[in-house]
This record gives structure tokens, C-alpha cells and sequence, in this order.
């Protein structure tokens, strides 16, 4: 019988050395990016109108081995990890983005039967309505919450976001003018899409209800320009909760179902944290020995 947990950040406290950000691309081919609210786009996606009907924004599927990997070079390296998810204003929109964007970013649980990239909007999941749980929905929206209420699916609001103007030595588009949208996610939002081997991908969209931002979609300059996640060292100017275990993958023999794994907890930054722990969803078999304490 396997059992599988994932622990909702990570890990130990370690002296923290320079080290290189690693940004993971989407999946080659496998992003759908939609604006309009029905038009599918064959270049570039809106931000705009979450968590409306017509909520436009890019979804793509993330490979999650490279994502672990990357976290896992971080966490060697640098103690922890920071999780970022990046989107490039396409060229020739050269104004900075506005301060009411409001980002916002989801790991979707939705039916894959009908989920064609590169021809969803937010209406029709490319051949026929979004589905999850074997429950049509009348948008992609509607879908997400009803996956949201099973557990099934994570929305962020309200993160911390920046605007960058032409980051240098990060982004290889050379000769063209942009500016990044950095939503700085909490670790969870990407645990939870790994943790969720159902979750097809990630959503990148926006609350602005008056007009929209366009950014870069399907593949451009090679998907540099497209949704991506950056996995970077943890700040160490303010408190930064770790615990030692991000996955757990064991054969338990059925005539002695019992384990127990040691989790330890750390500030990998400054000042003090207090935490609380709680199993998502919570099981009868899983069962937390301390569930809070402060650092």
C-alpha cells in the first residue's frame, strides 16, 4: 500500500551561497492561451476578469520532474527555495503594467478528455465544455471551482507581483522590448500541482476588471516569453519557514500499516515565524504528532 504526502514548503537551514535561478518552462506545445473569453489564441493571451465568467489568461502543463529537480538543486544549494511564476508583456505594449492587475494563479484539476492546447478558451475546453469530475461546466472558471471545493484544485489571490523592465541576463530576447510580470506564488501553489497528479497545469490570469494586459502565449521566442516558473533562493531578510520533507513515497506492508516520518521545521531566514500544520485533505490513516510551534 502506498502513501503518499507532501509537506506544504520545505527544508533545511543551510548557509546560503550565490546561486543561479532556474527557470522551468512549460511543456513544448502544451499551453493554451485564450482572450476575448472565447477566442482561443494562437500567440498571446489577456490577463483579466478573474474570477468572471469570461476570465481570460494562459494555462499550460509543467513538467514535474523538472520542476522537482529544480527545487531540489535550490533547496542543496541554498537551504529553501522561492517559487515565482513569470509572464512577458508582448513588445510592442511598452507601457508598464497597471498597478491594478492583480494577478492571479491557480493549479487546475479539469477533465483532460476534452482539454485541447492551443484551442481552449474560456467557454470550450478546444472539444467541448470543461469538464471536471465528469461534470460539464459552462467555463473554465466554474471548472476550477468545482475543483477547488473537491481539494482538487488551488487558487492564489493577492500575492505579491512585480513589474520588470527587460531583466538583464535572464530572459534571452534579444532586441525586443518588454516587461515581466513576476507573481512571487507561495511554495504551495507549486507543491499542490505536484502533489496532484491530475493537475494538468497552470494558470496564469488577473482580477483587472477594465481592460487587459497582453502577454506572450503558445511557444514564443521558444516559450521564454510564455508562462514559466523561476525557482530561486529563499529571502533571508525576513522570516522564511522550511521543513525538512517535501515528499514521502513508501510501500507499507498491509499486516503492519504503521510509520512515522520525522519532519523538522526551520526559520531559514530572520526574525520569528509561529506555524501550524493540518493534513490536506485529512485521512483517517495520517495523523500529525505536533502540529505547531514557532522559530
Amino acid at each position: 500500500m502506498k502513501r503518499r504526502l507532501l509537506s506544504a514548503s520545505l527544508v533545511l537551514l543551510m548557509a546560503a551561497p550565490l546561486w543561479a535561478d532556474t527557470t522551468v518552462m512549460h511543456v513544448a506545445g502544451h499551453c493554451s492561451p485564450w482572450r476575448g473569453g472565447y477566442n482561443a489564441s494562437p500567440s498571446h493571451a489577456w490577463l483579466t476578469n478573474w474570477p468572471n465568467a469570461n476570465a481570460d489568461g494562459v494555462l499550460a502543463e509543467f513538467s514535474r520532474a523538472d520542476l522537482l529537480s529544480a527545487i531540489n538543486s535550490e533547496i542543496t544549494a541554498a537551504g529553501g527555495w522561492d517559487a515565482k511564476l513569470v509572464v512577458t508583456q508582448v513588445e510592442w505594449i511598452n507601457t508598464q503594467p497597471p498597478a491594478d492587475l492583480a494577478p492571479v494563479a491557480v493549479s487546475v484539476d479539469v477533465d483532460p478528455s476534452t482539454l485541447v492546447w492551443l484551442s481552449s478558451s474560456a467557454f470550450d475546453a478546444g472539444g467541448g465544455s470543461w469538464r471536471f469530475d465528469g461534470s460539464s461546466y459552462p467555463n473554465f472558471v466554474a471548472a476550477v471551482n468545482a475543483g477547488v471545493s473537491a481539494g482538487k484544485s488551488h487558487v492564489v489571490t493577492g500575492a505579491p507581483w512585480q513589474p520588470v523592465w527587460k531583466p538583464v541576463g535572464v530572459e534571452p530576447i534579444s532586441g525586443v522590448d518588454y516587461w515581466n510580470v513576476e507573481l512571487d506564488v507561495p511554495e504551495y501553489l507549486i507543491v499542490h500541482y505536484l502533489n496532484n497528479p491530475n493537475a494538468v497545469g497552470l494558470f496564469f490570469g488577473a482580477e483587472k476588471s477594465n481592460g487587459y494586459i497582453q502577454i506572450y502565449g503558445n511557444d514564443q521566442w521558444g516559450r521564454v516569453g510564455d508562462i514559466r516558473v523561476v525557482i530561486k533562493s529563499p529571502p533571508t531578510t525576513a522570516p522564511w519557514l522550511n521543513a525538512s520533507v517535501l515528499t514521502i513515497n513508501e510501500t507499507i506492508a498491509l499486516t503492519n500499516p504503521t510509520m512515522s516520518v520525522p519532519v523538522t521545521v526551520t526559520n531559514a531566514g530572520s526574525g520569528t515565524i509561529a506555524w501550524t500544520a493540518a493534513a490536506a485533505p485529512a485521512v483517517s490513516w495520517l495523523s500529525l504528532g505536533g502540529a505547531s510551534g514557532g522559530h
